[in-house]
């Protein structure tokens, strides 16, 4: 939806201390190898409880955008895990001793779209009934017994902290241009499995454990099709958040995305569209970790303290799949931030499709290039996984890797459909979905490829 009269008053963040990798990898709490293939250089780690956390980033917020208590309308709070007590309204907790008023208050549970669904509500609600302002609050404390924050979700770190922002009509540092949501109702299996429904929180795994269960769904026919229908659906909610802003990806000065590790942001965004990350807060967020609904949030907040917000151009921001344009200018000092330390300066970049390697033209199809569909390669798949994912400081498709299982090597399920598609490109070779799922070793994936090229070829 485009949006006229929303803007963001101010933001701010409760982040507690970071612990760096290294000292997490002394502890034994994560192997060296999954901290490298993540890139990740730390994580917050805190001790106060996420509505704590979340009233300090109000009451910042609010100082920092002159609003009253009473100007503030609703206010919503985005958690995905464990506020600290059962059957309890935290949002009324943030609001009592964050804001201070008896608007209305709410939860929203979206799990790490939590934010950007309650920017939609705030923004929806302030328009439909004219009130000057709206609070947005996300918080999370990812601790054991329930959560171990570098196993749950490998490929990621999930962080400790909070994040503020008051919506607000009529000015402010950005305004709201677009902001798009696409549901995919057929994916909440990925996290629940086979798996019984408990008879209370963490009655059947304990800790959370969302690779079993994305494993076990990758192995039914709706899992087989969920990456193709993932990544449909967020070049859906680009391109219509582009549209809807009447941009392009161009006028784009940063992208603030999902503190994911580094590879998943390869697969999802880099690779696939093109985004150079020296335009996003990749330099900073792998030394954050995943703040669950608030890390769009947090960036931002991140961006406007230590000066980045400023950008060139019109200062355009695609936040994850918002588009917000310059405002007021403002700049806050943060805790967070030393004084000369800001993100990493633009760059104009022309980058490569992400369906076709750099430099390199797609091949024709043709009797020559039916003939080569045979000789796919160990050294093809390699320069092939590189391109679609990265590879990470190990080295891991170094030396014999034929029947290492990809897992080992640290390509996921996001991975081989990134690799079947310039697999169908370069080869002209169609892995069905069903198929890709269950490859395991580089060795069965060329096998499999030569068998489906040698049924082109006698066709």
């Amino acid at each position: 939806m485009r949006w006229d009269d929303v803007y963001l008053r101010a933001c701010a963040t409760r982040l507690p201390a970071v612990m760096p990798a290294e000292e997490a990898v002394a502890r034994g709490l994560v192997d060296a190898v999954s901290v490298r293939r993540m890139q990740s250089t730390g994580v917050t780690v805190g001790e106060q409880s996420p509505p704590d956390m979340a009233v300090a980033a109000a009451r910042t917020a609010l100082g920092r955008s002159g609003v009253v208590p009473d100007d503030i309308a609703l206010l919503l709070h985005a958690s995905l895990y464990h506020q600290g007590y059962d059957m309890w309204a935290p949002a009324s907790y943030v609001q009592r001793l964050g804001v201070g008023n008896r608007c209305p208050a709410m939860e929203v549970r979206q799990t790490s779209n939590g934010g950007m669904a309650a920017l939609e509500l705030a923004a929806a609600h302030l328009t439909a009934t004219g009130a000057p302002a709206a609070m947005i609050t996300t918080a999370d404390r990812f601790c054991a017994p329930g959560i171990d924050r570098w196993r749950t979700d490998p490929g990621t770190v999930l962080a400790d902290g909070a994040t503020a922002t008051v919506v607000a009509r009529g000015r402010g540092f950005a305004r709201l241009v677009s902001l798009v949501l696409v549901s995919e109702p057929g994916l909440e299996e990925m996290h629940r499995g086979e798996d019984p429904p408990g008879d209370a929180p963490l009655a059947v795994r304990c800790p959370v454990d969302f690779e079993a269960t994305t494993r076990v769904y990758l192995r039914t026919a709706e899992g087989q099709r969920s990456v193709a229908r993932m990544a449909n659906a967020q070049t859906e909610t680009i391109e219509r958040a582009l549209e809807e802003a009447k941009a392009q990806q161009a006028d784009i000065d940063w992208f603030v995305l999902p503190h994911l590790g580094r590879r998943r942001l390869d697969v999802n965004f880099f690779r696939r569209y093109g985004i150079d990350p020296e335009r996003t807060l990749w330099s900073w967020s792998r030394g954050i970790g995943h703040l669950g609904a608030g890390d769009q949030f947090a960036g931002l907040t991140h961006l406007v303290e230590s000066g980045g917000g400023r950008g060139r151009g019109r200062g355009r921001c695609c936040w994850g799949w918002a588009v917000a344009s310059p405002g007021r200018r403002r700049s806050w000092s943060s805790p967070t931030c030393p004084p000369g330390r800001r993100p990493p300066p633009l760059k104009q970049t022309c980058s490569a499709s992400p369906q076709s390697p750099e430099g390199m033209p797609p091949r024709q199809p043709g009797p020559a290039h039916e003939r080569e569909k045979i000789f796919m390669t160990i050294d093809d798949l390699r320069r092939i996984l590189v391109e679609c994912a990265g590879e990470d400081e190990t080295g891991s498709l170094d030396g014999d890797i034929l029947d290492t299982p990809f897992a080992d090597l640290g390509y996921d399920s996001l991975a081989l459909m990134e690799t079947a598609g310039r697999i169908k490109q370069e080869f002209g070779v169609v892995i069905a979905d069903e198929d890709i799922a269950t490859v395991e070793t580089p060795r069965v994936l060329l096998d499999t490829v030569a068998e489906l090229s040698r049924s082109v070829a006698a066709a």
